[in-house]
């Protein structure tokens, strides 16, 4: 289950009542501020929703890779 709290009304009372931090990732114009990554900062959303999506295949294949590499 993943919880963020910052997200939706329901996430949002969860993380109250939790005690949960709020992480905000993004600047008043929508584009990605000092919590979401060096390698993001400064990318408008949807831009950043990309990149972000190929930086973790990149992972995933990295993964796979070194696992596989034995």
């Amino acid at each position: 289950m993943q919880i963020t709290p910052a997200h939706d009304p329901n996430d949002f009372e969860v993380g109250k009542r939790h005690n949960l931090e709020f992480i905000n990732v993004f600047t008043d114009d929508g584009k990605i501020n000092s919590n979401g990554g060096s390698e993001f900062l400064g990318m408008p959303r949807f831009k950043a929703r990309e990149a972000v999506t190929e930086a973790l295949q990149k992972k995933v294949m990295l993964y796979y890779y070194l696992i596989h590499e034995k």
